[in-house]
């Protein structure tokens, strides 16, 4: 089986992603339906039915915060006119699990669209298998001392400080959404805003990135650099991926 890697250049509004995700979306639920069809009129062996290949969509975005499903609708004016005030970020409510949180320049954004079934995983095992895939790839750049804890996502400095988010969802089998890596504070982005907000609604935790947790001296490190490693690191975790290529919005 192969894996595409859809890396999107440059810096991406979150609703520039968040449609091309919904396209490859469609796809698998398009190639679902003729599978069912088929396997319903028996005029066609549905195993001849090809799916789409399993993709990465990886991005760094503008300033934007997102609410999961628990706060749809329940976004108070006084609070979205707070985050939007200054132009300098965007409110945008997701379909995704989870509470506030922030992406920016300096994140890595992760959205894998993955057929659970067809590789036998659980939606549970699949929020622990993004967890190893993200502690793997800080131990990768020199940050071995993360974990997971109570609380969702990945954490450094014995759980205080939380170095990556993750929130899915899971349609027919079909993942979208998935992890903010906190890779660099690039002109102070990530630091000024997660200071807005609780994230994740967890009061008195905090947030880091890879290269704050980084030795003294080590290499700079950069959200293009990580990407790869991310979808590499995922595929291995996944099984039964043979090749991971790049694509493009043009392929789509």
């Amino acid at each position: 089986m192969r894996l595409a890697h859809l890396r999107l250049p440059a810096l991406t509004s979150y609703h520039h992603a968040a449609n091309i995700q919904e396209v490859l979306l469609q796809r698998y639920f398009q190639a679902k339906d003729r599978v069912h069809k088929s396997k319903s009129s028996g005029l066609q062996d549905s195993r001849t039915i090809q799916l789409p290949d399993p993709t990465v969509i990886t991005a760094e975005f503008q300033p934007v915060y997102t609410f999961g499903r628990r706060q749809l609708n329940r976004v108070g004016e006084q609070q979205r006119r707070f985050l939007e005030g200054n132009g300098r970020a965007t409110v945008v409510e997701a379909q995704r699990g989870g509470q506030v949180t922030y992406h920016g320049p300096g994140q890595l954004v992760a959205y894998p669209i993955i057929d659970l079934r067809r590789h036998k995983i659980t939606p549970r095992n699949y929020i622990h298998l993004l967890e190893d895939t993200v502690i793997a790839v800080c131990t990768s750049f020199g940050v071995p001392a993360v974990e997971t804890t109570e609380d969702p996502g990945v954490w450094a400095k014995g759980g205080q400080h939380k170095i990556c988010a993750i929130g899915v969802q899971v349609r027919r089998g079909i993942t979208s959404h998935g992890i903010g890596l906190n890779v660099t504070d690039r002109e102070d982005f990530l630091s000024w805003g997660f200071s807005r907000i609780v994230a994740c609604g967890l009061e008195g935790k905090h947030v880091t990135w890879l290269s704050a947790e980084q030795a003294h001296g080590a290499e700079s490190i950069r959200v293009e650099d990580v990407a790869p490693a991310f979808v590499k690191t995922l595929a291995e975790r996944l099984g039964g991926i043979d090749e991971i290529y790049q694509t493009s919005e043009q392929d789509l």
